[in-house]
């Protein structure tokens, strides 16, 4: 034996394999992200919804014809239905208002035939209507009966009173409300109508649908020769309500 060896006495050397697995430990937990220090990270997930678009509805009126017609009840020649109405004051048209002339006992009827938009789960409109000039002689009255898609809504009754303001655009305070318009229910399955008894909210049965406003002028045996009956221009507008006690929207105490 070489003198330079130091005997093992027959035990086998130590290596050192645990110091490799320990390596290799520490190396697959670097690679696995889980440092030693560092959290463990819980699950989570997530879900994605499409969203929609919401569309604003829409309020319009728009002018569709105006015709004159002599609606006096003991003509012979009243035989037709006047447009937008019911038929239940027949006449004949007046095709040229401007050489027609008016005599004692005439009723005359201007009817105005409007389209009503109103597309909206919670619109209820006012039908305005305001008229100019400012007076009608004594001796003459105006009434005016509403109609939609030719039912009557408003029986015939006095007219509102003319507009003070003519020269120019009449302010909102002139403007006489006519009926109560809510906006058709179709495709707005949720919810109730703002069409009910308590508030006289009539329900429209489509977008647009034709209202007809009729202005009577009735004139009376004591009605002298040449008389001059002003009758226009009038204006048919909308305009929103958003009233506690009007429809479905909540009268608060």
């Amino acid at each position: 034996m070489d003198p330079t060896q130091t005997p093992n006495n027959g035990r086998k050397k130590r290596k050192a394999p645990r110091f490799v697995v320990a390596g290799a430990v520490v190396a697959a937990m670097f690679a696995s992200g889980l440092a030693v220090g560092s959290t463990m990270a819980t699950w989570s997930s997530s879900a994605q919804f499409d969203g929609g678009i919401v569309v604003a509805g829409d309020l319009d009126v728009k002018a569709v014809a105006a015709s004159w017609w002599d609606v006096s009840p003991d003509r012979n020649d009243a035989w037709d239905t006047v447009p937008g109405t019911d038929g239940s004051q027949l006449g004949h048209v007046i095709s040229n208002i401007g050489t027609w002339r008016l005599a004692a006992g005439d009723k005359v009827a201007y009817a105005m035939q409007a389209d009503v938009y109103a597309e909206g789960d919670n619109l209820v409109a006012e039908l305005l209507v305001v008229r100019c000039p400012t007076t009608v002689p004594a001796t003459i009255s105006i009434t005016y009966e509403v109609y939609l898609a030719g039912e009557l809504i408003v029986p015939e009754t006095a007219a509102p009173p003319f507009a003070t303001q003519c020269a120019t655009q009449p302010p909102r305070n002139e403007y006489h409300a006519i009926a109560t318009l809510a906006a058709p229910t179709a495709g707005q399955a949720d919810g109730l109508s703002d069409a009910e008894l308590v508030t006289p909210v009539i329900q429209m049965s489509g977008s647009p649908e034709r209202a007809t406003v009729v202005l009577y002028i009735n004139t009376s045996g004591s009605t002298p020769t040449n008389t001059i009956v002003p009758v226009g221009p009038v204006v048919i507008a909308t305009e929103q309500l958003r009233t506690p006690g009007v429809g479905n929207f909540v009268r608060f105490p």
